[in-house]
C-alpha cells in the first residue's frame, strides 16, 4: 500500500465535503490530528461517515478512480485505488448525535457525541475522533506495533490511564520506581522503550559519528539489549554495518539512528541521547576519540578527554 500523507488527508476531505459528505477522521491518522502532527507512516486512511451516505460517497470518489474493495456493510466498507485505501466506518446517528455502528460478531459499539471532537492536519482544523474513545476502540484484541504506538501516545499526551494490555514489563518497572525512558525517531514512525538504567554516556568524535550524525560528535549511551524494546516501527528499522561486526541501526524513513550493537557484545545496545523524549539522569561524563575530532569544533567544556574510547571502570 502507497502512503497516505497529510496532503492527501486534506485532499479527501474537501472532495468529500465538496459532495456533502460529513467524514471524521479514526484511527491512525484520527491519532496524529489529536497530536497535531505526524508521528508514524500511515497506508491507509480511516473514516466515520453516516450509512446513509454509503452511495454519494462511492459516487463521489469514483472518478478519483476509487473502486470498492471490501463490503462489510453495514459495518464498514473499504475502497481502493493504485496501492491507496480508505476504509469506512459506518455509523448511524441517534437523536443525541451519537454514532451506532454494528458490530461484525453482533451488537453495536456507539461513538458518544463528546467522541466527535477537531483536530489538526498540517494547522487545519478537521473533524475526529476524541482521544478516550479512540484508545476505548483499541481495546479487545491484541495489539500490533501500530496500535502500542497509537495508543501509548494518546495517553502520554492526553494523560489517560494506560490500559492492561498496554502495559509491558518495562511500565511495572517503572511503577516500581525503576527508570523507564520512551524514544523514537524524527517521523515518529520508529518508537523504543527503555526500561532499565543507562550505561556512561559520552561524546563520541570518532569518523564514523561524524558521519553518521553529520556533526561533530555524537552523544551515546549503553544500554542492556533486555531493556531496550521498539514499540512501533519494527518493519522501518534498518541495520548499516558500518564496520566488520558493527551494526548502526536507522529509521529508513527519515534516516534517524536509532541503535548500534556488536555481534561481540549482543547484551548491549548503544543509544542516541537525542533521540529520547526526556532527559536522561546520566549525563555524558567524557569526550572519547577525540584523537580523530573535526578539526573545525572546540570542545569548550570540562569534561575529561580521550584519544580513544572510555576507560574500563568510567561510571
Amino acid at each position: 500500500m502507497s502512503r497516505v500523507t497529510a496532503e492527501r488527508v486534506l485532499e479527501l476531505l474537501a472532495v468529500l465535503r465538496s459532495g456533502g459528505v460529513e467524514a471524521t477522521l479514526d484511527g491512525g491518522w484520527g491519532v496524529d490530528a489529536l497530536l497535531g502532527h505526524e508521528t508514524r507512516p500511515h497506508e491507509d486512511l480511516d473514516l466515520v461517515v453516516a450509512l446513509t451516505d454509503v452511495s454519494r460517497i462511492q459516487e463521489v470518489l469514483r472518478p478519483l478512480g476509487f473502486v470498492l474493495h471490501e463490503d462489510q456493510l453495514p459495518v464498514r466498507f473499504v475502497l481502493r485505488r493504485a496501492g491507496e485505501q480508505l476504509d469506512f466506518h459506518t455509523v448511524t446517528f441517534d437523536s443525541e448525535g451519537g454514532g451506532v455502528q454494528p458490530q461484525p460478531g453482533g451488537g453495536s459499539f456507539r461513538y458518544p457525541p463528546e467522541g466527535f471532537v477537531l483536530g489538526r492536519v498540517r494547522g487545519e482544523s478537521v473533524p475526529c475522533i476524541s482521544a478516550a474513545v479512540q484508545v476505548l476502540c483499541h481495546l479487545g484484541y491484541e495489539p500490533t506495533g501500530k496500535d502500542t504506538h497509537d495508543v501509548l501516545w494518546l495517553c502520554r499526551v492526553f494523560d489517560l490511564p494506560i490500559p492492561k494490555a498496554y502495559l509491558s514489563d518495562g511500565d511495572a518497572s517503572a511503577r516500581e520506581g525503576r527508570p523507564m525512558l520512551d524514544g523514537g525517531c524524527l517521523c515518529g514512525g520508529v518508537r523504543f522503550r527503555i526500561s532499565g538504567k543507562l550505561g556512561p554516556a559520552g561524546y563520541c568524535h570518532c569518523k564514523q559519528c561524524q558521519r553518521a550524525s553529520g556533526s561533530a560528535f555524537a552523544a551515546n549511551a549503553p544500554v542492556r539489549s533486555r531493556y531496550f524494546r521498539l514499540l512501533s516501527g519494527e518493519d522501518l528499522v534498518s541495520e548499516y554495518e558500518s564496520s566488520p561486526g558493527k551494526f548502526r541501526a536507522f529509521c529508513r524513513c527519515c534516516g534517524s539512528p536509532i541503535y548500534s550493537r556488536r555481534e561481540s557484545e549482543r547484551a548491549l545496545r548503544r543509544i542516541r541521547l537525542g533521540t529520547l523524549d526526556a532527559a536522561p539522569a546520566r549525563r555524558p561524563l567524557a569526550h572519547v576519540w577525540v584523537g580523530s575530532s573535526a578539526p573545525w569544533h572546540a570542545i569548550t567544556d570540562s569534561l575529561p578527554q580521550y584519544a580513544a574510547g572510555l576507560p574500563d571502570g568510567a561510571t
